[in-house]
């Protein structure tokens, strides 16, 4: 996961399980986004069909 490998910069954890800790919150902030990242995909797809009906007909979502 980009990103996420510069958790350690300019942090010096006492332990392994703190370098644990910094690593898994920076894991779950990336997923959240990437989630609303579709989601905000999927929305502007289905508006985009709602809003020309003609498209609606014809789109191939195998492509």
């Amino acid at each position: 996961m980009a990103g996420i490998t510069g958790i350690t910069s300019g942090v010096t954890p006492s332990s392994s399980a703190e370098l644990a800790i910094a690593y898994q919150a920076a894991a779950l902030k990336k997923q959240v986004q990437v989630a609303r990242d579709v989601g905000t995909a999927a929305l502007t797809l289905i508006q985009s069909l709602v809003a020309n009906s003609d498209v609606g007909q014809n789109l191939n979502i195998a492509a």
